[in-house]
């Protein structure tokens, strides 16, 4: 014999009771309304769902059939939408340096490891390269690891230049702008270079327009960012030039070029 759905059984329970308990001029909308019920759950649900439904009447007399599923499934959103605004660090920098190590065919050269927008979450940019014989690496590509622990390659075309070791790292905090930027300088160990400069913005990882088209990526005292034009006046004359920020794009781009030679 074929069962009944379970919330037809409660409806039914429930409309003896409630037409026992009530009066005749009300025993036509009482009908009504259990039919309606009575309708929704032959039309929505299968024997199946009907094991975990329940028939809730509000405080107004409003009949609506439930489920156990919807109720569950309710509080699991509430409980991610009570979440969302949190933040918190997913990727450690162990993490980092294995994700870097297994996506990228070669040594990590280098790994910076900071929270680059300010968000509240960390990210990483490594290099990856090859000894080279004067104490830097050969720079094979640059790497982004999200604070989701996703790897992605940012620029592999650096055409053999050395990224030449620094001692104090290859990172530089804004602190204004709570941003920080992921740097170091390549060349041929000759009297030019050049400048990488990766950040991020909103969680996605970007390069800099300055990037590997200007020499040097400095902040003074001050906290303020500057780069050196090569005027070649008398020999390679290196004068320190502003960098203005703007925070709207996230890139950098040249001011002011002082008459103050940089020495290095």
């Amino acid at each position: 014999m074929k069962r009944k759905p379970f919330a037809t059984i409660i409806i039914f329970l429930i409309s003896t009771m409630l037409l026992a308990g009530c009066g005749k001029s009300d025993d036509s909308d009482l009908r009504d309304r259990l039919e309606e019920a009575r309708n929704e759950a032959t039309e929505k649900t299968t024997e199946e769902d009907a094991k975990t439904q329940y028939l809730s009447i509000d405080t107004d007399g409003t009949m609506t059939v439930k489920s156990t599923k919807d109720d569950a499934s309710e509080e699991s959103g509430k409980k991610i939408s009570d979440n969302e605004g949190s933040t918190g660090v997913s990727l450690t920098k162990d993490d980092a340096y294995e994700i870097a190590r297994m996506v990228a065919d070669g040594k990590v050269c280098a790994l910076e490891y900071h929270d680059y927008d300010g968000d509240g979450r960390n990210e990483a940019f490594a290099a990856i390269g090859k000894d080279d014989d004067m104490g830097g690496y050969i720079l094979e590509s640059i790497w982004f690891i999200g604070s989701d622990e996703k790897g992605k390659m940012m620029r592999d075309d650096f055409n053999d230049l050395s990224m030449y070791s620094d001692e104090s790292g290859y990172y530089e905090q804004y602190s204004d702008e709570n941003v920080g930027f992921f740097t170091g300088e390549c060349g041929g160990y000759g009297s030019g270079w050049l400048t990488f400069i990766f950040g991020v913005r909103n969680g996605e990882p970007y390069e800099l327009d300055l990037s590997m088209e200007t020499e040097g990526f400095y902040r003074n005292e001050q906290g303020r960012f500057y780069t050196l034009t090569d005027d070649f006046t008398d020999g390679h004359r290196y004068l320190i030039t502003e960098l203005i920020y703007d925070s709207k794009t996230g890139q950098f781009k040249k001011g002011k070029v002082t008459d103050k030679d940089w020495a290095y």
